[in-house]
């Protein structure tokens, strides 16, 4: 454990020290081959041949070596500065952290948001959530042109540099998000999964046609024994508790409402073959609209004491999920509770106040050369940095007094559960019935709720 710590200790050491010198450091892209940021702008999917060149200021070495790039996103790509990803063609330790080909750069475009991502991998690296990553803060050229202020951070995936397992043949990392996942996956709650990693074609081509429909049959077949162990309060059956308390707590500490829908919700296994493997959720992505700017259009202006899951917000699938999975099951209530005892009475909120004032001085000479290139944001965080210390300190003492209680899933009685029913019938332990096998005795589950009845 202590190897592992040990390097991002070191690391955050050099952060804080150039955030002292108020340096940040510099990436240079140039595109190979006449190829312009018109064109690289012109599509998302296309890669791009390349040179990278990162100007480490301190922290870490300087790094030149080729690579290929290309745009990210969604609703960020259609912004006027764009967000991109990039992938060296061999591994890389860009600040010291941990070697890996696959590397993003965030824009930070919606307006005041340069701090919203930092804070928020700072909380999770803080409460332990899986494989949390980091946001070094970058000035970008492209070509030479000069971009302006982005974090580059870990690309998610199943890989060295983020979510890394023995054997990627068996596991899997999924995505729950609104634009690509699938429902079919999930009949219990609708849930929108997609497959991140790995890829299906890949698999193919590496394993064979019969190992990878092998894979998507087991894969489908656990994802629903998870939605089905939730709703039946069987969570921490299925589900590494811990990370299920340190994940949730970063969206409700930073009031992020994307899990509701759900958006970028990444879990993970490292064996979905061994019924003893329990799913991962995490790393935690995508605080753009956290803080409370679903609710107002700004950040750390809405009154910090509201529950993430009740009330005003997007009513989709993830919102039943997780109310399910943080309310049904006690394991998770007292995992869940302790936690945010510790962050709010331990010294977790210090710390990231702490962090959040070392940051905000770090950037800010790149914040303002940053805000005279696109005239959006503002040219100076200090205010904002203030203003979300003292909202996310009354948000972590009101998480903490109001702690998460033990309420049944329920079971909703129907009195005609007939076989012309469309939706699929599991059982308690997931198991899929045929349209023409009989209904078992007592509960089963169907449509994303239980069912109590007679045999038809």
């Amino acid at each position: 454990m202590f190897s592992r710590i040990l390097p991002l200790f070191l690391s955050l050491l050099a952060v804080l020290s150039a955030a002292a010198q108020r340096e940040v450091p510099r990436i240079d892209i140039k595109l190979a081959d006449g190829i312009t940021l018109s064109d690289l702008e012109s599509s998302k999917k296309t890669w791009r041949r390349a040179q990278i060149t990162i100007h480490a200021a301190g922290i870490g070495k300087n790094i030149t070596d080729s690579a290929k790039v290309r745009g990210r996103g969604n609703t960020t790509w259609t912004m006027k500065k764009k967000p991109f990803r990039f992938k060296f063609d061999k591994k890389q330790s860009p600040f010291g952290l941990a070697k890996g080909k696959s590397w993003v750069l965030l824009a930070n475009f919606l307006s005041d948001a340069q701090l919203n991502n930092a804070i928020a991998m700072r909380t999770a690296q803080l409460v332990g959530a899986s494989h949390a990553n980091h946001m070094i803060p970058v000035e970008l050229y492209i070509n030479g042109s000069y971009r302006g202020l982005y974090n580059l951070s870990e690309q998610v995936g199943l890989a060295s540099n983020s979510v890394a397992v023995d054997d990627e043949s068996k596991a899997a990392l999924l995505e729950w998000d609104t634009y690509d996942g699938d429902p079919k996956r999930d009949s219990t709650y609708k849930l929108p999964v997609d497959l991140k990693a790995p890829e299906l074609d890949d698999y193919v081509k590496v394993h064979g046609k019969e190992a990878a429909a092998r894979y998507e049959q087991t894969l489908n077949s656990e994802v629903q024994k998870l939605t089905c162990a939730v709703l039946s309060e069987r969570t921490a059956e299925v589900v590494d508790v811990p990370s299920l308390a340190a994940f949730y707590y970063v969206f409700d500490l930073t009031g992020n409402l994307e899990l509701r829908h759900p958006k970028s919700v990444n879990v993970w296994r490292a064996d979905i073959f061994d019924p003893q493997s329990k799913w991962v959720f995490g790393p935690v992505w995508d605080f753009d609209w956290a803080y409370g700017y679903e609710h107002t259009g700004a950040f750390a202006t809405i009154d910090p004491e509201f529950d993430l899951l009740d009330g005003k917000g997007p009513q989709g699938p993830g919102r039943n999920f997780f109310r399910h999975a943080m309310r049904g099951s006690q394991d998770v209530c007292n995992a869940y509770n302790a936690l945010a005892q510790r962050f709010a009475h331990e010294g977790g909120i210090d710390s990231l106040c702490k962090y959040i004032d070392d940051y905000a001085d770090w950037i800010a000479p790149a914040a303002a050369r940053d805000f005279d290139r696109w005239w959006q944001g503002r040219p100076d965080y200090t205010s904002l940095a203030e203003r979300m210390k003292d909202w996310l300190t009354a948000r972590a003492t009101y998480i903490a007094e109001h702690p998460i209680g033990y309420v049944p899933t329920g079971v909703r009685a129907v009195s005609a559960a007939t076989r012309s029913e469309e939706a699929p019938i599991y059982t308690l332990d997931g198991r899929r019935l045929s349209p023409g096998a009989p209904r078992p005795a007592g509960v089963w589950l169907q449509g994303g709720r239980k069912i109590v009845g007679p045999r038809p």
